[in-house]
């Protein structure tokens, strides 16, 4: 039962939560102040970790419906394989892509 509980937290609560202090963090950061570059940029790392897992998921799942597979393709490493080293170099791409974007749109304007 535990480990239910666990894993529930893990997968919908959690993702929640650092969406929710990414933007508590932003937003404390737009006023300025000491610190506010580091709130930022842990906000925008809070964000961009649900992020860019959900995009990683969900381009997967596109690209092997494209395909006509039936089953997760990962983008851009490791294929149809279920190797661990070329999945997680694909998770953490679509991470780092998604905190560039964020970095991007939510730049600081003087």
């Amino acid at each position: 039962m535990l480990r239910v509980l666990l894993a529930n937290f893990i997968v919908q609560v959690l993702p929640l939560l650092m969406i929710v202090a990414a933007v508590i963090l932003i937003l404390k950061a737009r006023k300025g102040g000491p610190g506010s570059g580091f709130k930022h940029y842990m906000g925008l790392s809070l964000a961009a970790i649900p992020g860019g897992i959900i995009a990683y998921i969900f381009s997967g799942i596109v690209v092997a419906a494209i395909r006509k597979a039936g089953h997760f393709y990962s983008v851009p490493f490791g294929g149809y394989t279920i190797d661990n080293g070329p999945l997680v170099v694909s998770a953490v791409l679509w991470i780092a892509l998604i905190f560039a974007m964020l970095a991007f749109l939510l730049r600081s304007r003087p």
